[in-house]
């Protein structure tokens, strides 16, 4: 399993995890748990999953 973080100003450092599952990465951040499509290059995978971490923290902070 490989981390991803991001610096966000008012809540610091979020970081998840993510793992490669066949064709898909799985990315775990608290109680959420999104899947992607996996490349074969791993920082092509970071980059996504840094991209669906953002995405899940965009929609903590909407609700």
């Amino acid at each position: 399993m490989k981390t991803v973080a991001i610096e966000h100003p008012t809540y610091g450092r979020l970081e998840a995890t993510w793992e490669r599952e066949g064709r898909m990465i799985v990315v775990r951040y608290g109680h959420h748990e999104r899947k992607a499509r996996a490349s074969n290059d791993d920082k092509a995978n970071e980059f996504v999953a840094l991209d669906v971490l953002r995405g899940i923290v965009a929609e903590e902070l909407a609700d």
